[in-house]
């Protein structure tokens, strides 16, 4: 059976490319160098596809809950080679939408769900075999188990137990444990009342792990101790620590930047000098570069050669005009970051040589979903085709085009800060602004700054930062959505909300500003401290204002931050709020604006 298997899947590999190929022009054909906007305006000057034109459709239709038109306009992509994995997975998917909502009707609409559930199984294990380059294929096994859970809550109404015991516990193993705390209270109660109904030595060890998903207080965390009272007093066993006896040293240009600021933290300014010139002279492309470039600068002003410090700020203005250091360089020197903004825009290419088999089907796929319409689709062609090295900088800035027009805000940002590393000329322009700087989500901002009484620049800026604009972000932590909320801090702002509201823009938004706000107020109105605790924990900010003086200025204070990830959080912070307001015709604030000096004693006595 093996064998077959992988026999069939080789040559439904072999066909499915073929057959791409034969229908169209494969982009790694194409070498020219041209514009970025010449290019994105030659791909919509191309034939649209009219597979890809129904799978839009067909996906439109499912969002939109038309569950019988997207089953149908699904259903005409089954033979077709190049969009046949989205015509079974849209039909599974509206099966699963479709049987969720039927559960409303009870047990007269008990067989019909399990019908759909079976259906929407079997659907998607047919997207894997009609083409193993889908991106489909990452999530089949949350979209199965889905499906699982649903015959599982079928069978509790039909009051079938074992049936409906190995529905959910079936469903849970193909989850995960990342995506068993987005199950809701719904789920959680009909796995109870069937452990109640029948004995299974699979409840107990089941309920252990779904409590270690949920925040204590939360709806779905009451609900399992409802049926599993013994979860309260459940005692954990003592852990055993065992660390690794092998150290790694850090980076050498890490390590010579720290021993650069030990020295400027003891006024020993012309050491300080020499040791960021030499710095400068042996990591010419270290990440802490500008960092190094701007605190060169303020040890020769300290030091007195206040003219070679100007001419070291206003090279870093131009060569960095999209990072914090740039931006402190703009504010020293009182010219716009405008200046180091180019004119001319990077250049682009539509193919590259090194792009595997897989990449390039699913680039060409993107690049008709977007011709018609379908950038919720090609951003699932797209989200794995991350920067390498492999891969030409004229290359990426198309790549960078294409997830910027699907609305792939993440995508776009790693493709970014990848050209930045590599120095690509013509980056810093008009378009390449526009893309690092998108406004999605602006009239929710707007309507929840002004309940919190927040500068809504700062609250995008800070959800730029936080998720990339994905509101059904989760991170490794657990943190979700736009605003990136760990859901016990949620749940301690806002009594009583749920682990899937956070899921959704608007509710993260609201619990998201109104904790802004309570750390605001705890900071007395200082930013700088009120986006470190929000990244870092207020009480881990309180620590660092007893050990750093309280004489240091905004820029000392963010060059203090012990954390390198809250650190350079702030920063960007900082840089996002500046361009923000360049796009909005916003005043332009000075660093003041993020530091109420007050607040460091307040909050040391």
């Amino acid at each position: 059976m093996k064998k077959t298997t992988s026999f069939a899947m080789f040559f439904g590999a072999i066909y499915f490319l073929s057959a791409t190929l034969a229908l169209g022009q494969p982009a790694a054909t194409a070498s020219l160098l041209l514009p970025i906007d010449a290019l994105e305006a030659a791909l919509f000057t191309k034939p649209r596809v009219d597979s890809a034109e129904r799978a839009a459709r067909a996906f439109a239709d499912l969002e939109r809950k038309a569950w019988s038109k997207a089953r149908a306009q699904a259903r005409s992509l089954e033979k077709n080679a190049r969009y046949a994995d989205y015509g079974y997975w849209i039909q599974g998917q509206a099966a699963l939408r479709e049987g969720e909502q039927r559960l409303s009707g009870g047990v007269a609409k008990a067989a019909e769900v399990l019908r759909l559930a079976d259906d929407a199984r079997r659907l998607f294990r047919q997207v894997e075999f009609s083409n193993p380059y889908s991106p489909l294929i990452k999530n089949l096994q949350k979209d199965i188990g889905l499906a699982d859970i649903l015959a599982g809550r079928a069978q509790l109404l039909l009051a079938k137990w074992p049936a409906a015991l190995r529905g959910f516990e079936l469903g849970f193993q193909r989850l995960g444990s990342a995506a068993l705390s987005e199950l809701p209270a719904e789920v959680v109660g009909g796995y109870g009342s069937a452990c109640q109904k029948t004995v299974s030595n699979l409840c107990r060890p089941w309920s252990f792990r779904l409590s270690s998903a949920f925040v204590k207080g939360t709806e779905e965390a009451k609900v399992l101790n409802k049926f599993f009272p013994d979860l309260a007093n459940r005692s954990r066993p003592p852990g055993y620590d065992v660390k690794t006896r092998a150290y790694r040293a850090p980076d050498l240009d890490l390590a010579a930047f720290n021993a650069a600021m030990d020295s400027y933290w003891s006024r020993d300014y012309g050491k300080t000098v020499e040791a960021f010139q030499k710095f400068l002279d042996e990591f010419p492309k270290s990440v802490y570069r500008f960092r190094a470039r701007y605190w060169l600068a303020q040890a020769l002003k300290n030091d007195g050669d206040v003219e070679r410090a100007q001419v070291v700020l206003s090279n870093l203005q131009i060569d960095s005009p999209l990072t914090y250091y740039g931006l402190l360089a703009s504010h020293e020197s009182g010219i716009g970051l405008e200046r180091g903004i180019g004119v001319t825009l990077p250049l682009g290419s539509v193919s590259d040589a090194q792009l595997l088999p897989l990449e390039q089907v699913r680039l060409q796929r993107a690049e008709e979903l977007l011709r018609v319409g379908g950038g919720a689709l090609a951003v699932l062609e797209l989200r794995d085709l991350n920067p390498r090295g492999a891969l030409s900088a004229p290359f990426l800035a198309y790549l960078l085009m294409l997830n910027h027009r699907a609305g792939n805000h993440l995508g776009a940002f790693r493709i970014i800060n990848d050209l930045l590393a590599r120095g690509y000329e013509g980056l810093p322009s008009s378009y390449v602004l526009k893309v690092i700087f998108p406004t999605p989500f602006m009239e929710l901002v707007e309507k929840y700054s002004r309940e919190q009484d927040l500068d809504p620049l700062l609250v995008i800026s800070l959800i730029k930062q936080e998720s990339s604009f994905g509101w059904d972000a989760v991170s490794g932590s657990g943190a979700l959505g736009l605003m990136q909320l760990m859901p016990a801090t949620a749940f301690e702002t806002m009594p009583g909300v749920g682990r899937l509201e956070l899921q959704k823009a608007e509710a993260n938004m609201k619990v998201g500003t109104r904790y802004l706000k309570q750390l605001m107020n705890r900071f007395k109105g200082n930013i700088i401290l009120s986006l470190a605790g929000y990244n870092a924990g207020p009480n881990a900010v309180d620590r660092w204002l007893k050990q750093i003086p309280a004489d240091r200025s905004a820029t000392e204070m963010v060059e203090s931050i012990p954390y390198r990830e809250t650190r350079e959080y702030v920063a960007a912070i900082i840089r996002n709020h500046y361009w923000y307001s360049k796009r909005t015709g916003a005043p332009v604030r000075g660093l003041e604006y993020f530091w109420n000096t007050t607040t460091v004693k307040k909050t040391e006595d």
